[in-house]
């Protein structure tokens, strides 16, 4: 009789931690936009965290690297779109190139299950609650970081708008990763009551029914956050439109279109006589205020005239050099260089080696330089705002550098480059959190959409659909103060997970003795 390859009765299935591994990092990217299961971010680490605790270390970080895999792999899909349909490159090596990026995304996860398992072996209720949050976090500023940064679903991220959003303007986002994640490790505690009292032959129900009052109680006392005010809103709106242009990709940098999109963004922008505001998207206007010096002159003309200002995306010569920015005319002053760059996608690392091996490595506008760290921010009409250019905004560092002086927050931005996908969605939830976490309101205006206003809670106020050539008009209410986190920053909250790795590994130690 031939045996069953796979499975037999009398053989425990070794696989399953695997392929719920798998299922729970594929299912995570739906706590996210555009889908908003908010509880996916507490469920799918909980089932990463039970899989953990009795697996060795290599077998941990095998478990890690799967979930990392099929995580970033449904939810950073979007960067195999921009290789292969913009970038100009083949089928495989676009492949090639996504599969390498997910994978080096997903040894963040491998690392942490295998730090978890080696160094804290003691299996403890300061593990689950501890432990786990902690080395996500760091692992999570690692990953923000390092060779550029990717700070792209951060776990913290998926709690706006949630019960949780009162909290990002407290602790920011990476406290509230680890908030999610100790509630996470409530969720394990209280469906496996055996892990209240490890070393004892009885289930301890009383530590696991606290467990499950804990995690309720945490998410009340959260959700009450809410109620709290940490800045001071202006007497006077702004009254502000987002014009969304809708520009195919493939087309904006054609020559032969440059005349027909500076028409629809005037078009667009004709009727909105009474904006003190109106905002372009990023790069709206193909051409430099050097090689078009008499249009840019109009625009201004135009915008005196209405007594408004014009804030739009643009690429900036300055002698030979050329920036990503973002003009102000009319009755706006200033203008901003982007100041970090998309690797590939703005400029070419190692740029003699790879210009030009393939498509990918020559797009358009990439050999572009990046701003100061510091400068001077663009006004409206006297008020001072904090402007940003695509993913910038992700960035805390860069988001905290304007504030408190910046008293609302602008993102151009053109995700036309990742189709329709999730990318738009993530990119106007981290605004959101971004909004949320400062309490400023937030203008996003994107070349295809979803451009909204973002209230000073993170919650979405008025948005043009995508892909659609629009525009909307809303008041915007300047603020002014700082939140806790934007006082703060993320240092206090990166530190404590230290110690508390610190304290934790000592623990372990001294228990083996």
């Amino acid at each position: 009789m031939t045996k069953a390859i796979f499975w037999t009765p009398h053989k425990t299935f070794t696989y399953w931690p695997y392929f719920i591994a798998v299922i729970a990092g594929g299912l995570l990217p739906l706590a996210f936009s555009p889908s908003h299961l908010f509880w996916l971010s507490i469920v799918c680490p909980a089932a990463l965290i039970s899989l953990w605790l009795n697996s060795t270390p290599k077998k941990a970080s095998g478990i890690g690297f799967l979930f990392g895999l099929s995580f970033f792999g449904v939810g950073t899909s979007w960067i195999f779109n921009s290789i292969y349909v913009f970038g100009n490159t083949n089928l495989f090596i676009a492949f090639i190139i996504t599969l390498a990026f997910v994978s080096v995304l997903a040894s963040f996860f491998a690392l942490n299950g295998y730090l978890v398992q080696k160094y804290f072996t003691s299996l403890s209720i300061a593990k689950i609650l501890l432990v786990f949050p902690s080395l996500w976090v760091l692992l999570e500023w690692l990953r923000s970081w390092i060779l550029t940064g990717f700070p792209w679903l951060l776990l913290g991220h998926s709690a706006v708008p949630s019960p949780l959003s009162g909290l990002a303007p407290i602790i920011g986002v990476y406290g509230l990763s680890f908030f999610l994640l100790v509630l996470s490790g409530l969720l394990v505690l209280a469906a496996n009551p055996r892990l209240t009292n490890p070393k004892g032959d009885t289930v301890n129900w009383a530590k696991s029914n606290l467990a499950g009052f804990a995690l309720l109680i945490l998410i009340a006392l959260a959700n009450g956050s809410h109620y709290l005010h940490w800045t001071i809103k202006n007497s006077e709106l702004l009254r502000t439109s987002i014009v969304q242009g809708n520009i195919a990709q493939e087309l904006r940098w054609n020559p032969t279109e440059v005349q027909a999109i500076i028409q629809r963004y005037q078009s667009l922008s004709q009727p909105l006589t009474h904006s003190q505001l109106i905002v372009w998207p990023e790069a709206a206007i193909p051409l430099t205020p050097n090689q078009a010096p008499q249009l840019y002159a109009d625009f201004t003309k135009v915008a005196m005239d209405q007594q408004s200002a014009l804030l739009l995306g643009a690429p900036i010569q300055v002698n030979s050099h050329y920036y990503n920015g973002v003009l102000a005319l009319g009755m706006g002053t200033g203008r901003y260089f982007k100041r970090h760059l998309v690797p590939f996608g703005e400029y070419i690392p190692f740029e003699q080696q790879l210009r030009g091996l393939i498509g990918f490595f020559n797009l358009p506008m990439s050999d572009l330089l990046a701003g100061e760290l510091t400068q001077p921010l663009i006004t409206v009409k006297g008020i001072p705002a904090g402007v940003f250019v695509c993913y910038e905004i992700a960035y805390n560092a860069l988001l905290r550098q304007d504030l408190p002086q910046a008293q609302f927050l602008v993102t151009v931005s053109d995700d036309a480059w990742f189709g329709h996908s999730f990318a738009p969605w993530q990119h106007l939830q981290i605004a959101q959190f971004q909004a949320a976490a400062t309490s400023r309101s937030m203008i996003f205006a994107s070349n295809t959409g979803s451009s909204a206003f973002i209230d000073a809670n993170g919650t979405i106020a008025l948005r043009i659909p995508p892909d659609i050539a629009g525009s909307a008009t809303f008041d915007v209410r300047p603020e002014q103060g700082a939140t806790p986190w934007v006082t703060l920053g993320d240092k206090p909250f990166l530190w404590l997970m230290v110690v508390l790795l610190a304290w934790a590994y000592r623990s372990d130690r001294r228990s083996k003795r």
